[in-house]
């Protein structure tokens, strides 16, 4: 099975945000989110969005560590030994 960018989204969006699907959470070729006042949220892409995963792991009292190298961008959550890696930081937390 292949999971889409759209499917990623909207998964981050409701398991980790916590964001419930409702009549202003219309999923299109990204995911709109009216009700929280941001017209395009996309971690994927956008490293402020990226950003609110991170804020939200801290709320959770989770540890997030990031690493950068010459080979990429790498984050761990919760001292698992799993780095997650991306071409862009912003791709590296939302596969975290």
């Amino acid at each position: 099975m292949i999971i889409t960018e759209k499917q990623i989204i909207e998964t981050l969006a409701m398991k980790v945000m916590g964001w419930q699907p409702g009549i202003d959470f219309e999923l299109r070729l990204g995911l709109i989110l009216r009700n929280w006042g941001t017209e395009e949220w996309n971690p994927l892409q956008n490293i402020a969005d990226a950003w609110m995963l991170v804020e939200k792991f801290k709320e959770q009292d989770r540890f997030v560590e990031i690493s950068v190298n010459d080979e990429g961008y790498f984050v761990m959550v919760d001292s698992d030994d799993q780095w997650f890696e991306g071409e862009t930081i912003a791709k590296a937390i939302s596969k975290s």
